[in-house]
């Protein structure tokens, strides 16, 4: 028997002589691998392989802010140049008819002016007459979440150009709003999220495990 001091609770054990892989310490129940008879420090895991492992997950954290930054910018970047309706006066209307008119991609793909957007058409009367206007969304569940909450007769805000004969002549107030997560849609996408890294994660421990038993 080899007379060995577990990693994890530093009791003493004793080991099969020229037996080695992994093993349960009895007295914590914590599992380590003993690879070398010689070495009186069993070694736990492969801590290169465990460094390894923390960097990817590390990678994947930074992938994600990159992309979370990139769409803020991009938000920060479109509303550069567009014109502003703050000060122009609000009026209220009703709608006579509206419709999502899905996505719709304006301008050459080869364009940097290429503009994507989901199109909702809202007919509404304005001075005695019958007027339209398309308001852009960022998303689909945007556009669809509008229709849902306004309805034919439901009365809108909206800002009308002072200037006479100058586009854009309407701005419907508030914009497309975004609609919020709800919390099942929340949890169910930070679940998902936990799952993948968690098989990532055990995957790769396995994996070092299993060439471990191999050398």
């Amino acid at each position: 028997m080899v007379e060995i001091l577990c990693p994890h609770c530093e009791g003493d054990i004793e080991l099969p002589d020229g037996e080695y892989g992994e093993f349960s310490c009895p007295l914590c129940e914590e599992d380590f691998i003993w690879e070398d008879e010689s070495n009186n420090d069993p070694v736990p895991f492969i801590e290169s392989e465990n460094i390894e492992l923390s960097y990817k997950l590390a990678a994947v954290t930074v992938v994600v802010a990159i992309f979370l930054i990139v769409v803020l910018l991009s938000s920060v970047i479109s509303s550069i140049g567009e014109t502003d309706t703050g000060s122009w006066p609000v009026e209220q209307v009703e709608i006579v008819e509206i419709t999502n008119e899905g996505r719709k991609n304006v301008g050459n793909s080869d364009s940097d002016h290429r503009e994507v957007y989901y199109a909702v058409e809202i007919r509404f009367m304005y001075e005695n007459d019958e007027r339209q206007w398309t308001l852009k969304c960022d998303a689909e569940r945007d556009a669809e979440g509008y229709v849902d909450d306004n309805p034919v007769g439901t009365t809108i805000d909206i800002r009308v150009n002072p200037t006479e004969g100058e586009s854009p002549f309407f701005e419907i107030e508030g914009g497309c709003p975004s609609v919020e997560y709800s919390t099942t849609e929340i949890v169910g996408g930070v679940a998902c999220f936990g799952i993948i890294i968690a098989i990532v994660g055990f995957e790769k421990i396995r994996e070092v495990i299993r060439n471990k038993r191999l050398e």
